[in-house]
């Protein structure tokens, strides 16, 4: 009778061990699987800005900023996105954004470089953010005034960086030449859509 009892247990664990590991297993599992995904992620965007940077294939960042039909690419210079919006102006000259942060090291690539071509504008008037800091690069001074943030928020439902917005007509989120390391393309193009929005 004894091993009749010991038999059925036997049977009974090997009856629920399938279901137990199932149990177990299956979060464990999605657990692993989300974790290899986010690392996954995380590795491939290092050289790209965020998920959106280079314009190296012909339409992908343009196409990416269309976002809900709002943009279409412009035929020129394909890192930028025109919008049908109305020029946003400060004293009479159209207002040119970059949103960044301290910790980007695609916003530290073109950093020196924008802020230099900024210095250089007289048509146009020119600020960058430090969205983590709230500080204004070209002056110094601290706090982004809220009709800024939400151009920023407007033109970067996402908040990734960096995001520049030329006009309020044209804007783009990430580098346009970073994987090439040609600075030169970035100040050619901001030349060309300054160009566009005077």
């Amino acid at each position: 009778m004894r091993k009749k009892k010991h038999k059925e247990t036997i049977q009974e664990v090997e009856i629920r061990l399938p279901s137990l590991l199932s149990a177990y297993l299956t979060p464990v599992a999605i657990i692993i699987t989300t974790v290899i995904v986010c690392f996954v992620i995380l590795f491939a965007t290092r050289g790209s800005s965020l998920l959106i940077t280079s314009a190296d294939s012909d339409d992908s960042v343009a196409g990416a900023l269309s976002y809900a039909g709002r943009g279409k690419a412009l035929g020129d210079f394909k890192t930028f996105t025109e919008y049908d919006n109305e020029l946003c102006t400060e004293d009479g000259k159209p207002v040119v954004f970059m949103f960044s942060a301290t910790w980007c090291p695609h916003c530290q690539w073109v950093g020196d470089t924008f802020n230099s071509w900024a210095k250089e504008q007289k048509d146009v008037v020119v600020y960058r953010y430090e969205v983590d800091t709230n500080e204004n690069v070209l002056t110094g001074e601290k706090g982004i005034p809220e009709e800024h943030k939400k151009i920023y928020d407007e033109f970067n439902p996402n908040q990734t960086i960096p995001t520049f917005v030329f006009g309020c007509k044209y804007a783009r989120v990430g580098n346009g030449y970073e994987n090439e390391n040609d600075l030169q393309k970035e100040v050619d193009t901001f030349n060309d859509v300054v160009s566009k929005i005077l």
